[in-house]
This record gives structure tokens, C-alpha cells and sequence, in this order.
């Protein structure tokens, strides 16, 4: 014990010493050397608080130096600002002790400002600035785990334009590293603070980075965990996104549905609330993409979002006893069957000849049908959700459809790799508008399928439901 004591006596005069010279790489050693130290338990336990004091100090004048404009070369400053934020996260490692010491010291603070100071710097070198700007970051996360305190401080120091800024930097890992502190300080309060339109624009961020990044877990744990359970959140951010955006979402949202533990998905009635009054708004707007009377990319955009939107509502009205409310949701049935029938009309004759030929046809199974051979991953802290695994999820097969199931899937394949191909080019518009023919199929099966789900206690007669399923390719094309 009385050899630790003076080992640590020894490091705190070597910090300090660093405060009454000029930098040197003899300085860089010093903090090495402390640095190196504090990975074992025992040595963290017993540093005193005047070796810490002295480390803020050091700290504090490299945040100084940085600002100068006189400084020639920034090289050294940046190196010993990297080690300094090391030693600051290898203390924090599993002990409350030094969390509390370096909040009340007023590291946090300092930290955030020298973490915005480095994102605006423009050195010759990005792999110099972003080596500092990662190590003060990961001092964050280790600083906020199971101490409430230090989360809200950072929270309050750094929502939201610094977690904004550092989520957009130029750097995978400053990203990664942004988002764990993120989802580390994030809880319910601070959900209400992100869904407030001023600052929408850092939840919007984080649901973009889920669509550009999937592998980037953080990101979807911070949707599925946090956002997805907030209407006011929902909301905000469904208002303020294009429609390739809220394709994102709500394929997110399908994601969660399917988790093996779907009872406990988190997603509020509300929400569920909020998506079926969206799709009623919503659905007429397709209705161009049989007549080609808008521009093929935004009515095909848009067509994708109902396509998920109505995923999103079979699932929610197939197997999850929590939704099916809405079953009985005001105009919902009837909204699915206008525009189903206004989507594809028969003639009265032709309709009732399918009458008499439906009472010999199988309608199938009244509920959504599992792919098969479809694989959901266990949720978990640090797991990947389905949305994230399996890329663009697979759509409801529409079994029991007349012409096959196979076939109908096959033409909304083929209508999303010609949406990726279509171009705005006028030359090219006819392949645009075939492209939207297919959408009315894949829209058609996916009306056909909440159909199904919303019937499924409503006592609906068979065979005036098959009225309503049978159609023929002929007619949709």
C-alpha cells in the first residue's frame, strides 16, 4: 500500500511538472505512463483527487493552446489531448468512485468544449483530429454508465447542437462512439425533449444514419428502444420526412412487430393510432399511379410508403392482441374496401360470375402468413434489429391470391429494381409508368391483406369476401 501511495504521489508531481514547462514528447511518456497505469482496478481505486486536479489543468491549457492562432504545429497538442481524454476514460472503468471525483472536478464541461473545438479544427491531418475526438468521446460513455448524474450533464451540456455536430463528422467511429453516448443518456424525459420541433432535426438524424448505416447498431437500438415508444416523437419526425424516409421508419417499426417477443415491442397504442389515421389520409394519393398524372418518381415514393404503411397494419392486426383495436378504428374497414374497390373496379357481370366461381375456390387463411424459413434475431442490448439484418424486410406473401402468390411477389420485386433504374429523364417515362403498374399490384395485395386482418372478428361471409379478393392480372395491367 505504501508503494502504490508513492507511486501515485510520484505521477501527480509528474502531471503537474507538465504545467511549468513546454510541451515536449517527454510529456506524451508522462501521460502514457498514467495512462497505462489506471487499466488496473487497484491503481484506479487509489488515485488521488490532486493527480486528477492536476490532469484537468493540463487539460485546460491544451484546450487554450488549440484556439491560438499562432500555433504553427498542432501535432503535439493533439497527441497529448488524446492521452489526456485515455487517462480520463481508463479511470472511469467500472468505478463510481472516479465518475463522481471528474464530475465534480468539472471535467464534463471542459471535455464537451474541447470535443467542439476539435470538430471545427481544420488540420492538415483529419486522422490527428479525429484521434482526440474519438478518446474524448469514448470518456463520455465510460463516464456515463450507471451514473444518472454525469448523464444529465452531458445531456444538458451537449443537446443537441454538439451531439448533432459529432454525429455528422466525417469519421465512422467518432459516429459510433457519439451514438453509445447517445443511447446511453437517453431515457423518457429526454425522448419529450427530442420530439420539441426545435430539435427534431438531431431524431431525424439518428433515423437517417439507421437508413445509411444499418450496421451501425446504436442508432437502431435508439429507435426501437426510445423513439418508436413516443407518439409526440412519432409524429414530429413522420411530418418532417420524405417519403424514402418514412419507408425507414416504418419498416423499423415492422421490424420490432416481428421480434419473437412481440408482446413486449414497446410501440404504444397511440402510434398504432397515429399509422392507421396516416393511412387513411394517405392511401387516395396513389390512386395517380394507374393514370400516370404525376411524375413517376415522387408518385412511386410515395406508393412505397403505403406499401409499408399497410405492412405495418396487417402485422399489427394479424397476431398482437394489444392492436386489435383496430379493428375497430373508425372508417378504417371502409377506407380498405373503397379503395380497394376504387383501385381495381369490376363490371357487375364479371363480378358476379366470380361470385359463383368463389364458392369453389379456397380463401385461405384470414390471417398473415409467415414466410417461411424466415429467420428473427433475438433482441437484445447491443443486438441488431431485423430491420438492420435483413436489410429491406420481405413483404406479406399474398396467399390465397388467385394467379398465385409467387407471381404477385415476383412483379412488386420487379417494380422496386425498376423504381432503383427509373429515370426523370422524359425519354424514359415509359418504363416509369409500367413500374408504377407493378405498384398498383404489390398496393392491391397489400389492401387484399389488411382486408383479411381487419375481417378476421368482424364475421365477414366468405364468399363476399372472396368478391372483394378476386381479380385477374389482365385486369390490373
Amino acid at each position: 500500500m505504501a508503494a502504490s501511495t508513492n507511486n501515485n504521489l510520484e505521477m501527480s508531481a509528474s502531471i503537474s511538472g507538465i504545467l511549468n514547462e513546454k510541451h515536449c514528447p517527454e510529456h506524451l511518456q508522462v501521460l502514457k505512463t498514467f495512462t497505462s497505469a489506471l487499466r488496473d482496478e487497484k491503481c484506479r481505486d487509489a488515485v488521488e483527487e490532486e493527480a486528477f486536479s492536476s490532469l484537468l489543468k493540463v487539460l485546460t491549457r491544451l484546450y487554450g493552446e488549440l484556439q491560438t492562432e499562432d500555433l504553427q504545429s498542432p501535432t503535439l497538442q493533439l497527441q497529448l489531448t488524446a492521452e489526456c481524454f485515455r487517462a480520463q476514460r481508463n479511470s472511469c472503468v467500472q468505478s463510481a468512485r472516479n465518475q463522481k471525483l471528474l464530475r465534480e472536478l468539472g471535467f464534463i464541461d471542459v471535455s464537451l468544449k474541447f470535443l467542439s473545438v476539435l470538430r471545427a479544427m481544420n488540420s492538415g491531418s483529419k486522422a490527428a483530429v479525429f484521434e482526440p475526438l474519438r478518446c474524448g468521446i469514448q470518456f463520455l460513455g465510460n463516464l456515463a454508465v450507471g451514473n444518472q448524474l454525469c448523464k444529465d450533464d452531458i445531456w444538458r451540456l451537449s443537446f443537441p447542437d454538439l451531439l448533432m455536430e459529432l454525429l455528422s463528422v466525417d469519421d465512422e467511429k467518432v459516429v459510433t462512439y457519439t451514438s453509445m453516448v447517445l443511447h446511453t443518456c437517453i431515457d423518457g424525459a429526454k425522448v419529450e425533449d427530442l420530439s420539441k420541433p426545435q430539435n427534431i432535426k438531431l431524431a431525424l438524424k439518428v433515423m437517417e444514419l439507421c437508413r445509411t448505416q444499418p450496421d451501425l447498431d446504436w442508432t437502431v437500438l435508439i429507435a426501437t428502444q426510445h423513439f418508436l415508444k413516443s407518439l409526440a416523437l412519432v409524429e414530429n419526425m413522420y411530418s418532417g420526412m420524405s417519403h424514402h424516409e418514412r419507408v425507414t421508419l416504418l419498416e423499423l417499426l415492422f421490424a420490432q412487430l416481428r421480434e419473437e417477443d412481440a408482446e413486449e415491442c414497446g410501440i404504444p397504442p397511440s402510434v398504432a393510432r397515429f399509422l392507421a389515421t396516416s393511412f387513411q389520409k394517405g392511401c387516395g394519393a396513389v390512386l395517380t399511379l394507374a393514370t400516370g398524372s404525376a411524375s413517376s418518381d415522387e408518385v412511386l415514393q410515395e406508393a412505397l410508403t403505403v406499401i409499408s404503411l399497410l405492412d405495418v397494419l396487417c402485422e399489427m392486426t394479424s397476431d398482437h392482441k394489444q392492436f386489435m383495436f383496430l379493428q375497430d378504428h373508425p372508417d378504417l374497414l371502409v377506407t380498405t374496401v373503397g379503395e380497394r374497390t376504387r383501385r381495381h373496379p369490376s363490371h357487375p357481370g364479371q363480378l358476379q360470375h366470380r361470385q359463383q366461381q368463389s364458392f369453389h375456390e379456397p380463401v385461405g387463411h384470414l390471417h398473415h402468413q409467415e414466410p417461411s424459413g424466415e429467420e428473427h434475431p433475438e433482441p437484445g442490448a447491443g443486438g441488431r434489429s431485423g430491420a438492420a439484418r435483413r436489410g429491406r424486410l420481405l413483404r406479406p406473401q399474398g396467399a390465397g391470391l388467385p394467379g398465385g402468390g409467387d407471381r404477385w411477389k415476383r412483379a412488386a420485386q420487379n417494380c422496386e429494381e425498376r423504381l432503383l433504374k427509373t429515370p426523370e429523364a422524359a425519354g424514359r417515362r415509359r418504363a416509369g409508368f409500367q413500374a408504377g403498374r407493378f405498384l398498383c399490384l404489390r398496393i392491391l395485395i397489400d389492401f387484399t391483406q389488411l382486408l383479411r386482418s381487419l375481417c378476421l372478428l368482424r364475421t365477414c361471409s366468405v364468399s363476399s369476401f372472396q368478391v372483394l379478393c378476386l381479380s385477374s392480372e389482365a385486369d390490373c395491367l
